[in-house]
C-alpha cells in the first residue's frame, strides 16, 4: 500500500529507525501507526502560521522526500517487544515544548505511581507540620503522597499541584480512603489559594522541576505571600548526577493488575552545568494484554541550585534562612549538593 501526500511516497514496511540508529531531524507533532508488518507515516501540513518551529531528533527514515521531511508532523510508534499478537496497533505521542508544569499528564500520570522508584516517607513531613504548626500546604502533592497519610492522621494539610490529571488521581485515592482533602490546581510560581499557612513544604525535590532561577524566585515570592509570620517553609534541593551510560535504554517495568505491561525507559540525557540543567528524554509505555500499546515520549528537565544561589533567591523573596540541613541529619556541609532549606517569614 502506498499513498502520495504532496510528493512523498510512503509504503507500509518503510524503515523505522530509532534514535542512535540513523536519525533524521524533523518537525514534531502528529501521527504514525506501527504494526509488526511495518510503519505507515501520516503526514500533516498545518497552516503556515501555526506550523511547529521546534525540532526534535525523532528517528524516522524511509521513502519520504526531503520536502515532506521538512513539513512532516510525526508521531513515532513502537511495537511491544513481548508476546506480540498476530497484529498489533500502537498509539505513540511525543511531548515537545511541554511546559514543566504539564509533564505529569495523560499516560505519564497514569503510570507514575506504579513505576516510580520510591515512595516518600510521610514521617518527616508529619513531624515538620506538627512542630511548625497548622494549617499546612504541600506543594507538588501529585497523586497523594504523602498528603493523604497526613490527612489520615488528622493534620490540616491542603495540596497544590500543576497537573490536573495528578490531582484527579489524588481525589480518587482520597475518596477510596474516606478522606476529605482540599486541593488547588496551580503552578507553584502562580500560587494563589486565598489562605496563609503556618507550614509549607515540598515532599521531595519538586522545586528542581522549576526550569530556571527566575521561575524559582517567583515561586518563593508566592510562598512567602502565603506564609504566616513566624511560619516555616521546607524546601528539599538536590543536584542530579549524570546517569551512567549503562542505565540509558534500560526499562523499569511493572505488570498491572489487568495484566498490562507498564514500562519506563530513560533514552538519552543532555546536561548543561553552566545553566544548571539536565534534560532526560524518557519513554512511558503501556502494553495491554491484547498487545495494544500506548507510548509517550517526554523530556524531563531538572534545574538545580547550589546553596549560595538557593539562599540568595530565598532572601530576595523576603524569607529568612533558618538552617540548611542534610537529609541524612545534622547541618549540611557548605559544598553539599543535596540539602534541605528551612525558611521562615519574620513575624
Amino acid at each position: 500500500m502506498s499513498e502520495d501526500r504532496g510528493g512523498g511516497e510512503l509504503r507500509t514496511g518503510a524503515l523505522l529507525a530509532l534514535p542512535g540508529a540513523g536519525q533524521q531531524r524533523v518537525d514534531v507533532g502528529a501521527m504514525c501507526q506501527f504494526d509488526e508488518l511495518g510503519a505507515e507515516v501520516l503526514l500533516e501540513r498545518p497552516p503556515r502560521a501555526s506550523r511547529p518551529r521546534r525540532e526534535l531528533v525523532a528517528g524516522v527514515i524511509g521513502d519520504v522526500s526531503d520536502r515532506d521531511r521538512r513539513h512532516a508532523c510525526i508521531l513515532l510508534a513502537l511495537a511491544a517487544e513481548r508476546n506480540p499478537p498476530a497484529r498489533r496497533r500502537t498509539r505513540h505521542t511525543v511531548g515537545v515544548d511541554r511546559a514543566p508544569a504539564d509533564f505529569y499528564t495523560g499516560l505519564v500520570a497514569d503510570l507514575y505511581a506504579p513505576l516510580r522508584s520510591e515512595v516518600p516517607d510521610p514521617e518527616p513531613y508529619a513531624r515538620f507540620v506538627e512542630r511548625s504548626g497548622q494549617p499546612a500546604l504541600e506543594l507538588g502533592c501529585g497523586d497523594g503522597d504523602p498528603i493523604l497519610d497526613l490527612r489520615e492522621r488528622g493534620l490540616d494539610v491542603e495540596g497544590v499541584d500543576s497537573s490536573a490529571d495528578m490531582l484527579d488521581r489524588c481525589r480518587v485515592a482520597a475518596a477510596a480512603r474516606g478522606l476529605d482533602v482540599v486541593l488547588h490546581h496551580q503552578p507553584m510560581e502562580d500560587l494563589d489559594t486565598g489562605r496563609r499557612y503556618r507550614s509549607i513544604y515540598l515532599a521531595g525535590p519538586t522545586f528542581c522541576l522549576l526550569p530556571d532561577d527566575a521561575t524559582a524566585g517567583r515561586a518563593l515570592e508566592r510562598i512567602a505571600a502565603h506564609l504566616e509570620p513566624g511560619g516555616t517553609v521546607l524546601v528539599p534541593i538536590f543536584e542530579p548526577g549524570p546517569s551512567p551510560p549503562a542505565v540509558l535504554g534500560v526499562a523499569r517495568e511493572h505488570v498491572a493488575d489487568d495484566g498490562a505491561l507498564l514500562r519506563f525507559t530513560p533514552l538519552r540525557e543532555a546536561r548543561d552545568d553552566r545553566a544548571r540543567t539536565q534534560v532526560t528524554d524518557v519513554r512511558y509505555e503501556r502494553i495491554g494484554p491484547d498487545g495494544a500499546a500506548e507510548v509517550d515520549d517526554r523530556s524531563w528537565l531538572l534545574h538545580w541550585y547550589p546553596q549560595p544561589v538557593a539562599v540568595a533567591l530565598a532572601e530576595a523573596a523576603g524569607l529568612t534562612v533558618a538552617s540548611i540541613r542534610s537529609p541524612f541529619g545534622g547541618a549540611a556541609a557548605p559544598d553539599d549538593t543535596t540539602f534541605v532549606l528551612l525558611l521562615t517569614l519574620p513575624g
